[in-house]
């Protein structure tokens, strides 16, 4: 068995006794300082603009899982409200297809009198907004911002 060598190496974040070449705290999972080896913080590779913005057109708020730390909010928001008109939409167009004995929700929106062609513009429109806010959010962010991600920038 192999005898591990300790030294006056200590976690930063809890304090805890390390050996001389550990990279992560066996206590409390933190990078320690100056290990410079295979799983360090900063072989992490940093995040591109250019893929955000490539995201964010093609998959709108999921785009927002490339930064996920500093975006937690706007992801689960615009994530919720696409959804959530998605389903509006697919409830009004059964509703309106195969009536009420096939989908018992009742479409407030086919109920007002509202044509099938304004239903698809209400519950349309907030996605389409959604996916616009989220490319010009990641199009708005500095370089920097995308390259500094790992390191908690």
């Amino acid at each position: 068995m192999e005898e591990k060598i300790y030294s006056d190496k200590y976690c930063e974040a809890c304090g805890n006794g390390l050996i001389k070449t550990a990279a992560i705290c066996p206590k409390c999972g933190s990078p320690t300082r100056g290990y410079a080896g295979e799983y360090s913080v900063s072989s992490i590779s940093p995040r591109k603009k250019e893929v955000a913005v490539i995201l964010a057109v093609f998959l709108g708020p999921w785009s927002w899982l490339y930064t996920y730390r500093q975006n937690v909010i706007k992801f689960w928001v615009g994530l919720g409200l696409v959804l959530f008109n998605s389903f509006l939409l697919l409830s009004s167009f059964a509703q309106i297809l195969y009536g009420p004995a096939f989908f018992p929700f009742v479409s407030p929106w086919w109920a007002m009198g509202y044509s099938a062609i304004s239903i698809l513009w209400i519950h349309t429109v907030p996605n389409l907004v959604i996916y616009i806010l989220s490319i010009v959010d990641n199009a708005r962010k500095p370089a920097e911002f995308f390259s500094k991600y790992p390191n908690g920038a």
